[in-house]
Parts: structure tokens; C-alpha cells; sequence
């Protein structure tokens, strides 16, 4: 339903907001946990965050940072569980203290006297520190395991220490030569949605032909929002993103394959990716063109006479109270009003379309003379109507992201902070009110009206060489 199908990500969001309470706890929450040192417990706050988890604070940014701009220096403190995630990046990941600040996205640092010094990645001490922490890590959740069960409690169901001495192993043996990683796949995080899992799909193939592995597919098994048996659920998404489409599938031997997903921080260290982001950020530019592809082998694009306008309006999870992923009725109607304006000043006929979630109570505001809604819809067809409208106006989250990457239309957004870069320049952006550079808008315009008139210029062509029947 498009109101399920809005929230994608919910679970990496969630824990965005469960990780940025945790951070504020008192000592007090602290002292009842058990007792470990200072080092180790630091550890192990910042291998959950960064190398197990995969999501939460670090995902969100993670992943746009691997489809647009790969500096994770100039975000919010407040996105990064109390400045945890910075700490780790400037501290963590250098082997010294940060008496030289970031100046770009390639890794070079200023002296005192503002001259570039480049940075010369030490990859000992990082990765030393990364197999102790992960070591630490994965024992603790283990021992916490077999507590459990001594005194008859079920054991932790997210397994994530398994993963970690899965993992680990194959690091170990990777970076002592005796199996090196030969192949990544992407083995999906049940808390998250389509779009979000879809994204996680892409960075892996990305990430595996820039380090020169080989992806292997592994299909969906679960997805969040489902409106239908969960096996019918996933097939119809492993269908309708196609990224399967040509690519060996995982069949379970994980001796030489990594999940991607779940390690990505790690991933990066170990394969020397981590202050070359910039590079993987280019790289995946230049896949969206075969993701596109993947996506029509099994469809085609279609075709209209006029303009349609898709409108996704982020509702259910996504509350006033919670700005990073809420775009107000007055914000939506600002940019209706003006699509509106500039299609009727260029006397088009056009189509714009709602989606959301939720009654048509809940968006009086945009109760306009040629304005349609559809609310609680099929999330598939949504996703479809998303990607085939000429203007697409985004929604937070992945949901309207993924739609976007695929779509060759014109694409409206609104900056977010978990959301620093963009793989396509000509996105534009919105600003609170609605407004957007209409300048830019009607340059695309004049060039999708062409479009459209080859395309019509074709049909009937091929209709006039149809033979009769």
C-alpha cells in the first residue's frame, strides 16, 4: 500500500531514534550493564554502530554517501548518535588525534598554514583495532547468548554476534591471504523496507565490481509493510526491481562471500575503500544506466500525451514531530501550486497524482481542481506510477529515492540531512515553503515536451507500418 510503501527504511530509522535516546542515558543506566573496561565498552559502542548494525545513524548516510556525496564530516552531530559516528571517523579510523581537519572528498588535510597535505591511510593500526573490537564484540554478545540460556531465557534473536564471528573469520583469513574474499551479496536486513533493501542491493553490486569481487544475488526472503503472504510479497518486488536479472545467485556456501549489508564499514577498511568514497560514489553514477536496464527487461516504459505529476507524501510512521522524515501539507502545496502554474503558462495538459496514506481528511490543504489521490493503494503499482510520472516529487525516504534513481523524468526533492549528496545534478531541490528554481524546472520541461513529441512521432510511425489484419 502506498502508505506502507512511503515508509521504507523504517527500521534503520527507528533505530536512528532508539540509538540518539541511548546516547543521552545517565551513568546510572550505565553502571547496571555488566561491567566491562572503558576501552572495550567504547569498542563495542562503535563496532554496533559502524560495522555490525550497518544501519541506524550510519546507514542512512551510508548508503547516500555511496550515491552522492561521500563526505561524512559536514552532518549534523545529532545524526550520528551524540557525535559517536564522527568520533569514530576522525579518531578511530586515523591511528592519531585530529589536529588536521578534512578539507575534501579525496582525503586531503590542511597544516596550519592552510597547504594540502595528502593523506596517507595507515592501515595497520585501523585494522588491528577493528579485528580486537569485533573480537570483543562478538564474544560479549555469544557470552550474553549462553547466560541466556543457563538461566532458561531465550537466546538474543537477532544474531548479530553470529555475524560478527562469521565475518571476522573471513576478515582474518582474508587479510592474512589464506582466503581472500572473492565475492559479496547482500543477504537483506528484515527491519527495512522495499526501497531500502533495493539500495542496499545496488551499493553491493557497486561496491563488488569497483573492488573487483564478484556479486552474487541473493533474492529477498523478507520485507517490511507486507499486504500479502510474505513469500508472494517478496517475489512481486524481486520482480519488479529485477536486480537479479543476469547475475550468478548466491547459493549458500559462504566460505568466500561477505554480505554487504550487514559489514559494510568493515567491508571498506579491510578492501582499502575507506577514504576512497569518492570513487564509489563516481562508480555508482555509472551503474544507475544498468539498473535502469534491469528494471524494463521485464516491462517498458510508457508513454502519455500528457504531463503526469506524481506527488509521494510520506505519512503513518512520519509525524510533525519528526522533521527529518515529515514534509508538511503547506510545503506539498507549494510545489503543486507552482508545477501547476508553469504547465498551464506552457499550456500542457496534465495528470497529478497523490500518494500517500491516510484519508483525504488529513490533506484539506490540498483539496485543488485537478488534483487526484490515492491512498492505501497496492505499494507495487505505486512504485511504478512513481517511476513512470514525468515529474516526480519526493517523499523522505528510500521508497521515492529508488523511484527516482530509475526514473528518466524531472525530480523535485527536499534536502535532508540524512541525505547530503545526490548521484544526478539535476535533481532539484525544494525549499521549506514549497518553492523550488523554476529556471531549471522549465529547461527540463522544454526538454521531456521534445521527448514526448518523438515519442508520439514514433508511434505513429509504427502504427502507419502496422499491417492490417
Amino acid at each position: 500500500m502506498a502508505a506502507k510503501s512511503g515508509v521504507t527504511g523504517r527500521g534503520s530509522e527507528q533505530c536512528l531514534r532508539n540509538r540518539s535516546r541511548s546516547s543521552k542515558r545517565g551513568s546510572s543506566d550505565g553502571q547496571k550493564r555488566a561491567v566491562v573496561t572503558p576501552l572495550i565498552s567504547q569498542g563495542l559502542v562503535w563496532w554496533k554502530i559502524r560495522c555490525v548494525e550497518g544501519k541506524g545513524s550510519g546507514t542512512m548516510r551510508q548508503k547516500v554517501s555511496q550515491i552522492g556525496n561521500p563526505d561524512f564530516e559536514g552532518l549534523p552531530k545529532e545524526v550520528s548518535s551524540g557525535g559517536l559516528l564522527l568520533k569514530a571517523r576522525a579518531g578511530l579510523f586515523s591511528g592519531r588525534r585530529n589536529s588536521t581537519r578534512m578539507t575534501n572528498n579525496t582525503g586531503d588535510r590542511t597544516n596550519a598554514d592552510g597547504s594540502l597535505v595528502p593523506y596517507r591511510a595507515k592501515q595497520g593500526p585501523p585494522i588491528l583495532r577493528f579485528l580486537v573490537v569485533a573480537s570483543c564484540y562478538g564474544g560479549w554478545m555469544l557470552l550474553k547468548n549462553w547466560i541466556r540460556i543457563l538461566i532458561g531465557r531465550e537466546p538474543d534473536s537477532d544474531k548479530r554476534g553470529l555475524f560478527v564471528w562469521r565475518f571476522l573469520w573471513q576478515y582474518v583469513l582474508h587479510l592474512t591471504g589464506l582466503r581472500p574474499i572473492r565475492k559479496i551479496t547482500c543477504l537483506g536486513l528484515k527491519s527495512e523496507g522495499a526501497g531500502s533493501q533495493a539500495l542496499d542491493i545496488m551499493n553491493a553490486m557497486n561496491f563488488a565490481r569497483s573492488s573487483g569481487l564478484t556479486y552474487v544475488h541473493t533474492p529477498f526472503t523478507f520485507i517490511q509493510h507486507a499486504d500479502r503472504p510474505m513469500e508472494e510479497w517478496v517475489t512481486a518486488w524481486e520482480t519488479l526491481f529485477n536486480l537479479g536479472a543476469g547475475e550468478a545467485v548466491f547459493e549458500g556456501d559462504r566460505r568466500e562471500v561477505v554480505s554487504y549489508c550487514h559489514s559494510v564499514a568493515a567491508l571498506e577498511l579491510c578492501l582499502g575503500w575507506s577514504h576512497r568514497r569518492d570513487e564509489l560514489a563516481q562508480s555508482f553514477r555509472a551503474m544507475i544506466p544498468e539498473f535502469r536496464r534491469k528494471y524494463y527487461l521485464n516491462k517498458s516504459p510508457r508513454t502519455t500525451d500528457e504531463v503526469t505529476v506524481a506527488v509521494h507524501i510520506r505519512r503513518g510512521d512520519s509525524t510533525a514531530d519528526n522533521p527529518h522524515y515529515f514534509t508538511s501539507n503547506e510545503t506539498v502545496l507549494g510545489t503543486i501550486t507552482a508545477v501547476k502554474s508553469l504547465l498551464e503558462t506552457h499550456k500542457l495538459n496534465y495528470r497529478i497524482r497523490v500518494y500517500s496514506q491516510g484519508n483525504r481528511s488529513d490533506f484539506p490543504e490540498l483539496s485543488l481542481p485537478d488534483v487526484e489521490f490515492f491512498l492505501d493503494v497496492d505499494a507495487i503499482w505505486t512504485m511504478e506510477q512513481l517511476i513512470e510520472a514525468d515529474v516526480l516529487v519526493m517523499a523522505k525516504g528510500y521508497f521515492s529515492y529508488y523511484a527516482a534513481l530509475i526514473s528518466d523524468g524531472i525530480k523535485i526533492y527536499e534536502p535532508i540531512d540524512w541525505a547530503p549528496g545526490l548521484p544526478d545534478d539535476n535533481w532539484i531541490p525544494r525549499l521549506s515553503d514549497g518553492s523550488f528554481d523554476c529556471a531549471v524546472f522549465e529547461r527540463q520541461l522544454s526538454v521531456l515536451i521534445q521527448a514526448k513529441a518523438v515519442d508520439a512521432t514514433f508511434a505513429v510511425g509504427s502504427d502507419r507500418q502496422r499491417p492490417s489484419a
